[in-house]
């Protein structure tokens, strides 16, 4: 698989272009790109103004459509909202842009036993109620420190499993019946190990394998090269990104 510094060897208006506020869509792109190994993808992360969570909705709808803009401007055929705040402001889901959140509806209504659910996610997407809609008892935690923990490499630490796990009691604490809980932050799938740990033999949901689906079916160029474009300095989105993935990715910063 190529990573290229150039768009050359794109073909015109045909890469599927990946949005996130931050790290956590490259776990969404690193499965896509395991199951699709010749597709071309663009990858933009909004790491200078994230996290998106705690955000208005006003501005987490500006900042999507800027960078959401931004890729098609570069010829991507399809958008991939990889964020779930961002995906569960219905104003941005317009045609040729995918949010994660239908997908993972479709999938948590097929996997859970006891149609017992706990949610964790940002505090911007637990208010939108976006997955009330699920069948059966739905428990959400909103999570407002995590991606900060996450981006930051704070998760291991002493202050940051704290406040993991009392997050993690208080969903529990809501429903002792839930069986699986959905990771709803991509930046969630970073930590999904010290996760199951914690909450022992509960299903744990994490979104990098819901939109095999959705992608499958795309007509797009085939010459399985990935670009990787971030707000924030490209160097520090590369030690990060390779931190977190171990990786070797190589980034360009743009600005929105």
């Amino acid at each position: 698989m190529n990573h290229l510094n150039s768009f050359d060897n794109f073909n015109k208006n045909s890469p599927i272009g990946i949005f996130d506020s931050g790290y956590g869509g490259l776990v969404i792109l690193n499965k896509l790109q395991s199951s699709f190994p010749d597709i071309d993808f663009i990858y933009l992360g909004d790491n200078l103004r994230a996290p998106y969570g705690n955000l208005p909705d006003n501005k987490v709808i500006e900042y999507s459509t800027q960078a959401i803009e931004y890729l098609f401007s570069l010829g991507c055929c399809k958008v991939i909202l990889a964020c779930n705040t961002a995906s569960s402001k219905k104003e941005l889901l317009k045609n040729n842009i995918i949010g994660i959140i239908e997908p993972t509806i479709k999938k948590l209504n097929n996997i859970t036993n006891n149609k017992h659910i706990g949610i964790l996610a940002t505090k911007n997407t637990i208010d939108s109620d976006v997955y009330k809609s699920l069948d059966g008892v739905v428990n959400q935690q909103a999570c407002p420190l995590w991606v900060s923990l996450i981006e930051n490499g704070l998760y291991k630490t002493p202050s940051g499993l704290e406040i993991i796990n009392k997050d993690l009691k208080s969903l529990l604490d809501k429903d002792s019946e839930i069986d699986t809980i959905l990771l709803g932050c991509t930046h969630f799938n970073l930590i999904s190990d010290i996760i199951q740990s914690i909450v022992g033999d509960i299903n744990i949901v994490s979104q990098d394998d819901v939109l095999i689906d959705y992608v499958r079916d795309i007509k797009c160029s085939k010459n399985g090269y990935t670009k990787y474009l971030t707000t924030q300095n490209s160097k520090e989105f590369d030690i990060e990104s390779n931190e977190l993935l171990n990786r070797n990715i190589k980034s360009e910063t743009i600005y929105l």
